[in-house]
């Protein structure tokens, strides 16, 4: 990544580190680590990498592309306004040649791009699954989470006898699988989405998968709740029936 020279990709990074450190619960450690492998990977990259990762805020080296950048922006904020409905899926860069006479290329950014296609209607369908795919993964992590808990209260009460441990320990890793799956796939669709300031995916399959993935993980929520209360029951029945024995 670092040797791709590509500034989209810092930013990729820095968003999936932030991420990365607001969901540890080890904050200290993780800036620890973080700020060690910064000390050690800093003096091994290229100068010219630094020098294009400071372009992001001030005058490129190569050209001008930053201000083509802000040009195809404005142009699409302009047929925005104009066409609040949409132009059409793929038209931007049409549209742009014969309004301003400039060169068909497209907007470089997520949101125009929604916005300029599909209009607003597009715009707020879009924000709204993107709104729907992060509270689903939210709400499966809080489940898997709170299965994980009840296991370990059960277990901090002393109430696994060793047939049952066996399987709740199996079902405690399966829990924490589909937990990170949950946190992975949010923070992948958070990565995208700043990716979107600086590119274009609406038709790409990216939002596809997190759709796909959000939907498996709410059908684990119940199998893995059933398999809790099996477990649960179990656990409590043979604590009971051991107590009555004594």
């Amino acid at each position: 990544m670092i040797y791709s020279g590509s500034r989209t990709a810092y930013l990729g990074l820095i968003s999936l580190l932030l991420w990365w450190f607001f969901q540890s619960r080890k904050k200290r450690r993780f800036l620890a680590i973080a700020t060690a492998v910064c000390i050690l990977a800093v003096p091994l990259i290229p100068d010219q990498y630094i020098e294009r990762f400071k372009s992001i805020g001030g005058k490129e080296a190569e050209g001008h592309s930053k201000l083509a950048r802000k040009q195809v922006m404005n142009d699409a904020l302009v047929v925005f306004m104009e066409n609040p409905l949409g132009i059409g899926v793929g038209s931007f860069p049409v549209v742009r040649a014969a309004r301003f006479g400039r060169e068909a290329v497209d907007t470089h950014n997520l949101y125009l791009e929604v916005a300029t296609n599909l209009g607003v209607q597009g715009l707020v369908a879009f924000l709204g699954l993107v709104g729907v795919l992060l509270a689903s993964f939210r709400d499966s992590a809080r489940a898997f989470r709170g299965q994980q808990l009840q296991l370990i209260r059960l277990a901090g009460d002393g109430k696994l006898p060793a047939a049952a441990s066996r399987h709740a320990r199996r079902h405690f890793q399966d829990l924490a699988f589909c937990y990170a799956m949950a946190q992975a796939t949010a923070g992948y669709i958070l990565v995208r989405l700043v990716l979107g300031f600086f590119g274009m995916d609406l038709y790409e399959i990216y939002w596809w998968v997190g759709a796909g993935i959000a939907v498996s993980l709410a059908g684990l929520v119940t199998t893995t709740r059933k398999r809790t209360r099996f477990i649960v029951q179990v656990i409590v029945t043979e604590d009971e029936s051991r107590r009555a024995a004594f």
